[in-house]
């Protein structure tokens, strides 16, 4: 039966599950090493196993061995007619002597993943910086800019466009293409991200508004600025912000503020400039390349070096030794582009949506501060505590008629606040909230 799915359809399905994509749970305990050997589908072991070189080395060996085993030499031509001895043969080849070369192997291989293990934590901790400098740009705004907040959605969606941008250019950077924004890239900007999602109801205004316009993309694609997204997008939440602090600046003091946000965008700016920075100049391939060329040598002499083992195990034997060096190769190059799968793309995807979710409450929504919220409208997961958190919410007459079981309403100096009760004695500093006292 034919699939009744449209493409558009599809399409939302796809991005819908790629922004509720998580990290594997943590796959290893220290107390249950078999079950941690257990999860290879997570691991680098399937990357390993499609590998042409595991099984030609393998196929290899095994081929030399039954040629061994039935006494012909490499040129095929029959020794006798009888099968020969395992440990008669015409060409023989000791495993003492590639010790040398496969110690040196395992050390450059070692060398290596220390290396790309390296770059990883680059990744990462760049990752991780972008997002805390946009969680910064959006706090600072949101208390500052408090009466300016048309003001304040553009400095902040600018900011995280530029971030968004920066993740676009490296999906396609990482799969070896040129590092520019492709048409879905684009849209996510252009649109809320419910829309782009397609779970947009008609009449309901976004939670996540769209970050661009089309003049604002116009611009960002001429032949100046072509290229230069990310850092148009930082000038322009700079440009924002400070036509803000600037006017009001020598009566209120608002240009430290600016300070403080414009080192955030810079921050911004470093981090992301070190994710293309680091994609950009890969590990060099000369060092690669020989990586390689040694990691097959060898297999080829442990394909030979081998048949002097007279064992019928060293078959598995083979296939074991080039599976693990060819998982721990596999591995380094994962780390060296942890952008480059998939997985890593619908990651990527649920990151963006999940700073687009913070930046776009903290930014367009009032709801995190204290006053936004009512007796009606207080929501929590815990029953028991809404008598508390209603009672603390409330204004000063009404918490000072309110019985908490383990706090004392007290008023000093005309301000009242609760504060817990610990073996008849207050506990100050504590849980405490303080209400001004009303006229």
């Amino acid at each position: 039966m034919r699939s009744t799915v449209q493409p558009a359809d599809r399409q939302f399905l796809k991005r819908q599950k790629g922004v509720k994509a998580k990290i594997a749970a943590l796959a290893f305990t220290l107390d249950k090493p078999l079950l941690s050997l257990l999860q290879c589908h997570i691991s680098v072991f399937p990357r390993a196993c499609c590998r042409v070189e595991l099984w030609f080395f393998t196929l290899l060996h095994t081929g030399l061995f039954v040629l061994k085993l039935y006494g012909y030499t490499p040129l095929l031509a029959s020794i006798t007619n009888e099968r020969a001895p395992v440990n008669e043969w015409a060409i023989t080849l000791e495993v003492s002597i590639v010790s040398i070369s496969s110690t040196f192997m395992a050390l450059l291989l070692v060398f290596y993943n220390s290396q790309c293990y390296g770059r990883f934590t680059s990744f990462y901790h760049a990752s991780c910086g972008m997002g805390g400098a946009l969680q910064e740009i959006a706090e600072i705004t949101s208390v500052t800019m408090a009466g300016s907040p048309a003001q304040r959605w553009d400095v902040c969606r600018y900011a995280l466009a530029s971030a968004t941008t920066i993740y676009g250019k490296v999906l396609n950077l990482s799969r070896n293409k040129l590092a520019k924004l492709d048409d879905e890239a684009w849209e996510r900007l252009m649109v809320s991200e419910e829309a782009w999602l397609g779970t947009a109801k008609e009449g309901v205004e976004p939670a996540m508004p769209a970050l661009l316009d089309d003049k604002e993309r116009f611009v960002l694609c001429s032949a100046e600025c072509a290229g230069k997204e990310f850092q148009i997008l930082q000038m322009w939440s700079l440009d924002a912000a400070y036509r803000v602090y600037a006017p009001n600046g020598g009566a209120d003091g608002l240009m430290c503020h600016y300070g403080r946000l414009e080192d955030a965008v810079l921050r911004l700016r470093s981090h992301g400039a070190a994710i293309t920075n680091l994609l950009e100049m890969p590990v060099p391939f000369p060092y690669y390349h020989i990586l390689v060329v040694i990691m097959f040598v060898n297999f080829t002499l442990f394909s030979v070096a081998f048949l002097d083992l007279n064992s019928y195990a060293t078959p598995v034997a083979m296939f074991l030794i080039v599976f693990i060096f060819s998982a721990m190769r596999e591995l380094s190059s994962a780390l060296a582009n942890p952008f480059g799968t998939d997985e890593a793309a619908s990651l990527v995807s649920a990151y963006v949506h999940k700073q687009r979710e913070l930046i776009s409450f903290l930014a367009c929504s009032e709801r995190w501060q204290m006053h936004a919220y009512t007796l009606s409208s207080i929501k929590t997961t815990q029953p028991s505590a809404v008598p508390t958190v209603r009672a603390l919410l409330s204004p000063p007459p009404a918490a000072a008629a309110v019985q908490l079981p383990g706090y004392e309403c007290v008023n000093v100096n005309g301000k009242v606040s609760w504060q817990p009760v610990r073996a008849g004695a207050h506990a100050e500093g504590e849980n405490q909230i303080v209400y001004e006292k009303e006229d």
